[in-house]
C-alpha cells in the first residue's frame, strides 16, 4: 500500500486519540466542528451547513456539499501548516496530552519523550531524536511569554428583574462557534436555548431568563459616554413584536431602555459615573413574541481618552500559553509521520 495522508476527519480523530479524548458514543445530535472548547465526538457527527462550510474543512480539501464530488482533491497549501501552528483545537489537544497522567508521571525528561513518541507514533524515539528533543525542552521560554490582559467584556444570558432594576442572573456562554458565543455546540442549548452573541449583535432565547447580555466590567473609575444603535433586523408585525434593549449598571440599576420592531434606536448616554469594577450590561430580550428576534447592537464606551468598542474588541476564548511540554507535543503533532499512514 502506498503511503497516504490522513483526510481531515481522520486527522482530527488522531489528535483526539493522542490526547485521550475521543468520544466513541454513537448517535445523537450533530455538533459544530469549530466549537471551542472542542467537542471530542467523531467527525461524522459534525454539522455541515451547505452554504457555510468551515474554513478548516475547506483548507483540507473537503468536498463541496453543493455539487457532485466522486473524489477529493489532494493539495498541500500554507493554510494547512497554519492550522497546525495556530489552531486553538490543536493547542487544546497538545495541552491535554502534556497534562495527562501518562506523561506527567514519567520520572525523567527522557522517559517523557519516550512516552510521547509511543503515544504519537507507536514507537520509541531513536537516539538522535531523543537528543534533539532534550535540547528542545531544555530551552523553556515560558518566562518570555507576555501575560495576556483579561478582556473587560463578558458574554452570556440572564434575566432582568423589573422590581429591583437589576439583572437577576448572569450565566456566561460556554462555547464559541465560528464567530459567535452560545450556550452549547448545538442549538438550542440547555439553559440558554437559541441565544447567541456576535461582534455586531445576536439573538435572545425564547424565555425571560434567556435575554442575551454583553457585559462590560469597568477597568477604571470615571465618567462614561455610550454610543450605539440598536436595530431590529426583522420586518415589523405581523412577524413578531421586536426586541427590547436595556443598559444596566450594577451600582445604579437601569440607565435606559428602548424597544424596536423592524426599526432602530440611538442608544446614546452621557455623563455616567462609574467605579472601577462596576459592570455596565447591554441586555436584549425577546419581549412577548420570541420569533424573528435577530438584532444588531455594538456599543462604544468612552472614558476620557480611552475607548472600548464592542465590535472590534469582540473575541473568542482567550488563548492560553502552552508550557514547554505542550509545545513539544505540538512539534511532534506537526510532523509528517503523524499525518501520514504507511
Amino acid at each position: 500500500m502506498n503511503r497516504q495522508r490522513l483526510e481531515i476527519e481522520s486527522l482530527r480523530h488522531s489528535m483526539l486519540v493522542a490526547a485521550g479524548r475521543l468520544d466513541l458514543t454513537t448517535g445523537g445530535a450533530p455538533f459544530s466542528l469549530t466549537a471551542l472548547p472542542s467537542v471530542p465526538r467523531r467527525s461524522v457527527y459534525g454539522f455541515i451547513e451547505r452554504g457555510r462550510v468551515p474554513n478548516l474543512l475547506n483548507a483540507f480539501d473537503f468536498a463541496s456539499p453543493d455539487q457532485h464530488a466522486p473524489k477529493r482533491f489532494i493539495t498541500t497549501v500554507p493554510q494547512q501548516a497554519l492550522f497546525f501552528l495556530n489552531s486553538p483545537f490543536v493547542a487544546e489537544q497538545c495541552r491535554t496530552l502534556a497534562a495527562s497522567q501518562e506523561i506527567t508521571s514519567a520520572p525523567t525528561p527522557s522517559e517523557k519523550i519516550r512516552r510521547l513518541y509511543r503515544t504519537m507514533f507507536g514507537r520509541d524515539p531513536e537516539k538522535s531524536e531523543t537528543e534533539a528533543s532534550l535540547k528542545f525542552v531544555s530551552h523553556d521560554a515560558e518566562s518570555s511569554v507576555a501575560p495576556v490582559s483579561p478582556s473587560p467584556w463578558q458574554y452570556g444570558t440572564g434575566q432582568f428583574n423589573v422590581s429591583s432594576g437589576q439583572i437577576e442572573s448572569f450565566t456566561p456562554f460556554g462555547v464559541f462557534v465560528s464567530d459567535r458565543w452560545q450556550g452549547g455546540a448545538v442549538l438550542p442549548a440547555a439553559g440558554s436555548g437559541t441565544a447567541t452573541l456576535s461582534a455586531g449583535g445576536g439573538e435572545p432565547g425564547e424565555r425571560p431568563d434567556q435575554a442575551v447580555i454583553r457585559r462590560w466590567v469597568s477597568p477604571v473609575a470615571g465618567t462614561l459616554s455610550i454610543e450605539g444603535t440598536l436595530q431590529h433586523r426583522q420586518p415589523a408585525v405581523p412577524y413578531g413584536d421586536g426586541v427590547r434593549g436595556r443598559i444596566i449598571s450594577s451600582r445604579q440599576g437601569e440607565l435606559a431602555s428602548w424597544s424596536v420592531n423592524g426599526s432602530s434606536a440611538e442608544t446614546n448616554l452621557h455623563g455616567i459615573k462609574v467605579e472601577k469594577g462596576e459592570t455596565i450590561s447591554f441586555v436584549v430580550d425577546a419581549r412577548q413574541d420570541a420569533e424573528n428576534d435577530a438584532f444588531s447592537w455594538s456599543p462604544i464606551i468612552k472614558c476620557g481618552e480611552q475607548t472600548w468598542n464592542a465590535k472590534s474588541d469582540f473575541a473568542g476564548p482567550a488563548a492560553k500559553p502552552l508550557d514547554i511540554w505542550a509545545r513539544y507535543a505540538q512539534v511532534l503533532l506537526e510532523t509528517s509521520e503523524f499525518s501520514f499512514v504507511d
